[in-house]
């Protein structure tokens, strides 16, 4: 009754069978109300409109607008083209609060093997210190602005480069706090570039004995430029 009750985007995750993708994934030029034995007893009338706008947060436009704040749902894949859309995050924890903001990388549907691309940490200290994790590679401590203590709400903006020469660049408030090239030198496990060179198609905010107790919204934006 005009009122939306559903809005799937259909993955690997969400879907329970291998070929689903063969069935949803192309054109569509007719539809039909069957009569066999899970056919359609309830359809009276039916007609065509104009179709709903859908609004993903992982838009390809060159609009420099950000797409709506989304509540955080935990081990949901999330659609994110990391190459050309930067990830906001909006928490109210505080300098102290022992939380940590956890942001998994991922292509295509597996986050535990061959799909898993790093984790992001941002980790609020007891000890008042912040700590930015990069799974594989390093952890350095960074500097809050002078906002974090006078802001109710700490916005974090994650714009995430792979490819040959991987970087990884951090705002808070506005601020650059982190801008890391990742490199052997850096980062101390061998294996990084497997982790952090390769594309990336969707992230997920895990609740795992490392996962994320921080975040309560999220939003993309236009890929700060390095």
């Amino acid at each position: 009754n005009g009122e939306k009750v559903a809005a799937l985007e259909l993955s690997g995750v969400l879907c329970d069978h291998s070929s689903w993708r063969s069935y949803w994934g192309r054109a569509v030029d007719a539809i039909r109300f069957r009569d066999d034995y899970l056919g359609d007893t309830a359809t009276e009338y039916y007609r065509s409109s104009d179709m709903p706008i859908w609004k993903p947060m992982n838009k390809t436009s060159d609009s420099e607008t950000p797409t709506d704040w989304i509540q955080v749902e935990r081990n949901v894949q999330i659609p994110l083209d990391t190459e050309n859309r930067s990830l906001e995050i909006k928490t109210s924890s505080r300098l102290g609060s022992g939380q940590t903001i956890s942001v998994t990388f991922s292509y295509g549907s597996n986050f535990n093997g061959k799909g898993y691309r790093g984790r992001l940490g941002i980790y609020f200290s007891p000890y008042s210190s912040v700590i930015l994790r990069l799974d594989y590679c390093t952890s350095v401590e960074i500097s809050p602005p002078k906002s974090a203590d006078a802001e109710t709400e700490q916005i974090f903006k994650i714009s995430r480069i792979s490819g040959g020469y991987p970087r990884i660049l951090v705002h808070w408030n506005g601020e650059k706090v982190a801008a890391l090239e990742l490199s052997g030198e850096l980062c101390d496990d061998p294996a990084w570039r497997y982790y952090w060179g390769q594309a990336v198609d969707a992230i997920r905010f895990r609740d795992d004995i490392l996962g994320d107790t921080a975040t309560e919204y999220y939003r993309s934006s236009s890929l700060t430029k390095w």
